[in-house]
């Protein structure tokens, strides 16, 4: 009973998440074609939208296989727990942060050499700044925390 519940808000998590990311980012396109000269940045709507709609796309599509075939579903629930497949993943995120890490700093360092004359405050310059070193404190947190676990 309880697995049908877990999966049940699962399933819900993700046709909610899908719908209101949707909503967010409908809303956002209709406040900028609407009312362009607002102070808001409407693209921040958008951005969450976008967010939120593939935050949800996951558990959505699990779900809707999983009313289609639930011993397929089942078998694909125990191979993603088996702890090949967790290597596996834990390495391609390892990866995929790397790549992260290193993509971010690059656009950082390309941006401080076409910006090198600008003055004045730069919040694009910080925001780079922050993208390429706070992966690299969250990850040395994560290890140190986890080791100690």
């Amino acid at each position: 009973m309880k697995k049908q519940n877990t999966n049940s808000s699962r399933d819900n998590f993700g046709m909610v998440a899908v719908i209101c990311g949707i909503l967010l980012f409908a809303a956002g396109i209709i406040l900028r074609n609407t009312i362009p000269g607002t102070i808001a940045d409407n693209r921040l709507l958008e951005g969450f939208g976008i967010l939120l709609a593939g935050w949800g796309i996951v558990p959505l599509f699990r779900s809707i296989s999983a009313r289609r075939d639930p011993a397929g579903a089942r078998r694909t629930m125990l191979t993603e727990n088996d702890e090949r497949a967790l290597e596996l993943r834990h390495r391609a995120g390892y990866i995929a942060f790397l790549f992260s890490f290193i993509a971010s700093t690059l656009v950082l360092i390309v941006y401080s050499a076409l910006t090198r004359g600008q003055s004045g405050f730069d919040p694009m310059w910080y925001t780079l700044i922050f993208l390429s070193v706070a992966p690299m404190i969250v990850y040395a947190i994560a290890t140190v925390w986890y080791n100690r676990k």
